[in-house]
Order: structure tokens, then C-alpha cells, then sequence
């Protein structure tokens, strides 16, 4: 827990000032009833890492300040939990790198299908 209190230290000095263009200017996306928020601010980067108990910020908040990274909270009304996807931005492009629940805890591969086919959909409408 010291070590996690630490790194998020660092990361609000390192990235204090630091603030980069996100992908969507939108608060949210639908896709088929489900809910795609990107995660815009170091702030909320530190709060979803803290929420979901990973390492989310230690791990990506850089490569996501340097533009190589995105993450979103993807939730439905009928799954009870929340999901972070992560992605991999090469080219202008978003390419699936993972979708977890809490606590590290991996995503049935349904809900892996689903954040592909919405990653595939945001490529068409978002990418340059």
C-alpha cells in the first residue's frame, strides 16, 4: 500500500503539469447499450487505478501521456462490474491489449469480443 501511495506521488509530480489530447472529445461512447469512457486526466487515471486495485497508473499513465496508450471504463446496465480496456495506439490506430475487472481479474472472452468489436468501430469513425 506504502509503494502504491508512493508511485501515485510521483506520478502527480512527474505529470503535474502534463496534459495530452485525447482521443474522443465526447464524456462517453454508447455501443450497443454499452458504455466506453475514456479516461482523460491523470487524475481520473489514479482514481479508476485505486478503484479497480491495479496497476493501471503505475503501469500506463506515461505511455498514456505520451500518446501510446488509451484506457476506458466499459460498463453495462446489466454486468455488474465495470471493466478497464486498455489499448495499444500505433499508427493512429487503438489495438486491443487487455480488458480486466477488479483486481487484475481477466474478462471472459464474450466481453473481450465486445471491447474488440467497439475498438474495430471506434477505428472507423475515429482514426485519421
Amino acid at each position: 500500500q506504502i509503494q502504491k501511495q508512493e508511485i501515485i506521488a510521483k506520478l502527480k509530480k512527474d505529470f503535474a503539469l502534463t496534459s495530452w489530447r485525447p482521443l474522443t472529445q465526447a464524456h462517453f461512447l454508447l455501443y450497443f447499450n454499452w458504455r466506453f469512457e475514456e479516461l482523460k486526466t491523470l487524475e481520473r487515471i489514479i482514481e479508476e487505478a485505486r478503484i479497480f486495485r491495479n496497476c493501471l497508473a503505475a503501469s500506463y499513465a506515461q505511455r498514456i501521456v505520451e500518446g501510446e496508450y488509451v484506457a476506458f471504463r466499459m460498463s453495462h446496465p446489466d454486468v455488474r462490474l465495470p471493466l478497464i480496456l486498455g489499448c495499444r495506439i500505433v499508427n493512429g490506430q487503438v489495438i486491443f491489449d487487455q480488458l480486466e475487472y477488479p483486481n487484475n481479474q481477466k474478462a471472459e472472452q464474450l466481453l473481450v469480443t465486445i471491447a474488440e468489436q467497439f475498438i474495430q468501430w471506434f477505428n472507423d469513425k475515429y482514426s485519421p
